[in-house]
């Protein structure tokens, strides 16, 4: 099981973290820095007001095992 913590995919697809805005390192790391405090503002409302995660599917063996 993965951490809750470690979603690296996460901040690429939901915060346009795939692609920098501005140029300069000093500028670049700005935004790292706020996009991850905004993860985390995220990740802390989800928490706090009970919002379920995502269903994933089933597999195909557990479909199996639950028909048989």
């Amino acid at each position: 099981m993965k951490s809750p913590l470690v979603r690296p995919a996460e901040p690429g697809r939901a915060f346009g973290l795939r692609q920098c805005r501005y140029r300069g390192l000093a500028k670049a790391r700005l935004q790292h820095q706020l996009t991850a405090t905004a993860v985390n503002f995220h990740r802390l409302n989800t928490w706090w007001t009970d919002t379920p995660k995502a269903c994933t599917r089933k597999s195909h063996l557990a479909g199996l095992r639950a028909a048989g």
